[in-house]
């Protein structure tokens, strides 16, 4: 809406000169950052007050011989304020012309509305939609962004290789197939980790922190010129989003972190994780995601490895799975086990964009 304003306002000779000031993005990503987090610290507590109202309370199972019992009953589905809070920021902050930013926003749309489902049958049998179900309802929702991101006519499909110079790999048609297992791969990942209170959204937090700097770096020509990647044109507005989500993250952990007051159930975690890999495959930087998100690939990993040992050799290779469970199992405290999964995170998204520098 403010950028909307620009536009149409916007005179030099004018009374509205200040309204310059909505065309720069790092002034709209301060903005939709700080709105997106100061709707949650001021309609938080009705935020929990709604979710209790209709009994959205979440079934924990015991894992832990009683451990956990403790959090039966905390309000779930948070992911809808996740979702809602954000698109209310990008519509006052956003490009709304922008092609990347629609996209982006029916991405958004499509993981939340299959999360959503998943906690509506989650509350009503405990087990939510089956693994397939869910597996299908993402993929079509994958295919969809595809073929739309394929009518952008600046979207390309090449793959950069991380620290190597100029080394892309030209896929093709077959690129698509590879965006769809990024997505799906990014969507299941952050649904594995979130287990803990705090754990998926301060990760995603330092996730769209690393992807707002690299959208803003490839969609300022001389930023990406600088740092040898390729420039993709309006490819910057992404960083308006991203502030958006990292607004939102922050607000959330103001009651989601240990002990929880809410959760985000899937609906939050899944449009996290859709948004993540879609926003790497935007800016060009799917493989750089497996470092930035390392966190992520291991949780996926352990399960991974957890079912293929136990099915081959009848053995578990980890006390339990995903990982964070593992380190729960052997009594160490769950907020520890956050914080270090978090300055991990942090290292690692260092290290990934000094790999941009390095190429």
């Amino acid at each position: 809406m403010f950028y909307f304003l620009f536009e149409l306002l916007y005179n030099e000779e004018s009374a509205f000169r200040f309204l310059r000031i909505f065309k720069y993005i790092t002034i709209r990503t301060g903005g939709a950052f700080v709105t997106a987090l100061l709707i949650f610290l001021i309609f938080g507590n009705g935020m929990l007050k709604f979710l209790r109202k209709r009994k959205f309370g979440d079934k924990v199972k015991d894992y832990f011989e009683g451990k956990r019992d403790s959090k039966e009953g905390t309000p779930t589905m948070g992911g809808i304020f996740i979702y809602f809070v954000t698109m209310v920021t990008v519509l006052l902050w956003g490009n709304l012309s922008n092609p990347y930013i629609l996209v982006f926003i029916l991405g958004t749309t499509l993981s939340f509305a299959v999360g959503f489902l998943d906690d509506l049958v989650k509350l009503k049998n405990g087990n939510g939609i089956s693994a397939r179900v869910k597996f299908l309802l993402l993929t079509v929702s994958a295919v969809i962004v595809a073929f739309c991101l394929n009518m952008i006519p600046s979207f390309e499909t090449t793959v950069l290789i991380p620290i190597f110079k100029d080394v892309r790999i030209q896929l093709g048609i077959y690129y698509y197939l590879f965006m769809v297992i990024v997505l799906l791969a990014t969507s299941n990942a952050v649904n594995l980790s979130d287990g803990m209170d705090g754990l998926a959204a301060s990760l995603s937090m330092i996730s769209f922190f690393t992807l707002a700097l690299i959208a803003y770096f490839t969609g300022n020509a001389i930023y990406s010129g600088y740092l040898n990647i390729p420039f993709i044109a309006d490819i910057g507005e992404l960083t308006v989003f991203a502030g958006a989500i990292i607004g939102v993250c922050l607000g959330f952990l103001w009651y989601n972190f240990y002990p929880a007051q809410v959760f985000m159930g899937d609906s939050g975690s899944l449009q996290l994780g859709f948004s993540m890999g879609l926003m790497s495959v935007m800016v060009k930087q799917e493989l750089l995601l497996l470092i930035f998100g390392g966190i992520f690939l291991m949780e996926t990993l352990s399960v991974i490895i957890q079912v293929s040992g136990f099915k081959l050799f009848g053995k578990r290779a980890f006390k339990m799975a995903p990982l964070h469970h593992h380190y729960e199992k052997r009594n160490i405290p769950e907020s520890k086990v956050v914080i270090r999964f978090v300055i991990i995170s942090i290292v690692l998204s260092i290290i990934a964009l000094a790999t941009i520098k390095v190429r």
